[in-house]
């Protein structure tokens, strides 16, 4: 498996690439090309092509939600790239109106509407999906260990709602007797996430990608997960976009953690 960081929050001095609040990330597994959320802008492009990473030949694009520095790349993407090989990989409600209470839109840029005819398919799930026999989407997440944390309102059937973020979704790559979770802002809970990620496949976390959406958690809340990540002995830790500076600091205390930045390149 190979994940290449093309945004995110920071990156590194002197790099010449482009940071944003946001998140995308290409992700090489099992035969399949995933680009794995947009950023809010066209910088993942702009940050690809200094990185010599192809973005062409996708076989799936997944949103992880559908807030703007997740999905607002889409409308460079859709201009730049030919996706009629690629299916679009999100939860229903990913693309329902978001926005602050003010008044505020976070959500998606793009209707589906317009998106559906530029892809080979269109998959909208709130089920667990298999992409191959060792990548799944996780869909819907159930929460059992953490309260979800309201982010603003969004529409649901039609009637605005507060919104728990039930349309977070992450990916969980199978390697060997290994698990890897790639998250994009893990609204759903991080805890949730990785409890989830064990029963799909029945192993044992290897390694956490992504935002873990730490940046106001509470200390009590910090020592919880760090505790549980320690008793799951997950390995690595890759913490960025909204996981918090205090929270990677904390969990880089007792944990094996390394912060990513745009630019990034893992293999696992």
């Amino acid at each position: 498996m190979k994940l290449s960081v093309l945004v995110e929050d920071t990156a590194p001095s002197g790099s010449g690439l482009g940071c944003e609040h946001g998140f995308s990330a290409l992700v090489e597994a099992d035969g399949k090309r995933i680009l794995f959320d947009t950023g809010q802008s066209c910088m993942f492009l702009e940050n690809a092509e200094k990185m010599g990473v192809e973005i062409e030949n996708l076989d799936f694009v997944v949103l992880s939600h559908g807030h703007y520095d997740h999905t607002g790349g889409l409308p460079s993407l859709s201009r730049s790239i030919d996706l009629t090989s690629a299916t679009l990989l999100a939860h229903p409600l990913a693309f329902e109106g978001k926005f602050y209470p003010g008044g505020k839109d976070i959500g998606c840029p793009m209707l589906l509407e317009y998106l559906t005819p530029l892809f080979g398919g269109v998959l909208m799930t709130k089920e667990p999906y298999p992409i191959s026999k060792n990548i799944y989407f996780t869909g819907e997440v159930p929460r059992l260990y953490e309260k979800p944390e309201e982010v603003g309102r969004h529409y649901e059937s039609g009637v605005i709602r507060p919104d728990f973020m039930p349309d977070d979704s992450s990916l969980v790559f199978r390697i060997g007797k290994r698990l890897v979770v790639v998250s994009g802002c893990a609204h759903a809970g991080i805890l949730n996430i990785s409890k989830y990620a064990e029963s799909l496949f029945e192993g044992k976390i290897h390694a956490l990608i992504g935002g873990f959406h730490l940046l106001n958690a509470g200390q009590e809340r910090l020592e919880t997960i760090i505790s549980e990540f320690g008793r799951m002995r997950v390995e690595e830790i890759y913490p960025g976009h909204c996981t918090g500076e205090h929270a990677i600091e904390e969990m880089g205390k007792k944990l094996s953690v390394t912060r990513i930045r745009s630019g990034t390149i893992l293999e696992v």
